[in-house]
């Protein structure tokens, strides 16, 4: 009577631990799931919402599928830097300005790529301190083409990516 009791505590445990897990769901507009021995890989495609809700100890990520655990990186969480840019003018035949408006001191390392993702020119370490700085780079020379200046920080943190045009 004792085996049979033990016994029907365990398959009704088993039930309600079985019953209390919830399976991971994502619904796209296209993707695939492949698994193995080894493990498993998904992905989607069209996700155009990114949104986070909480409820309680219960969390809802849209927009992007989210590991099973968070596990340390080791990369530090950077602040983000509060500034407004305008690159002029584009179309540009021999200079393109740089002009940013920063609550706060930063330093800048300025990028010109062009189309094949090329790095032509490069201006690192520009401090912007107060509340604007002004920058010119000579393009002269360039062929025609679209072009892109990329800012990111000393720390490396991306700041910007402007597309421009030299005629």
């Amino acid at each position: 009577m004792k085996k049979l009791f033990l016994m029907s505590c365990m398959v009704l445990a088993s039930h309600i631990l079985w019953a209390q897990t919830l399976e991971r769901q994502v619904v796209a507009s296209a993707g695939s799931y492949s698994s193995n021995s080894s493990g498993s890989v998904s992905a989607t495609a069209g996700d155009l919402v990114i949104a986070t809700s909480t409820s309680g100890s219960f969390m809802l990520t849209q927009g992007f599928q989210q590991p099973d655990v968070n596990p340390s990186t080791g990369v530090a969480k950077t602040s983000e830097v509060k500034a407004d840019y305008r690159l002029y003018p584009s179309p540009a035949k021999d200079n393109i300005a740089i002009s940013i408006e920063a609550a706060e001191n930063i330093s800048v390392n300025f990028y010109i790529y062009n189309s094949e993702g090329k790095m032509v020119q490069k201006l690192e370490n520009s401090l912007v301190q107060g509340r604007t700085y002004d920058h010119n780079f000579n393009i002269t020379g360039y062929s025609a083409g679209t072009y892109f200046f990329k800012m990111t920080t000393i720390e490396g943190n991306m700041l910007r990516t402007i597309p421009f045009i030299i005629q």
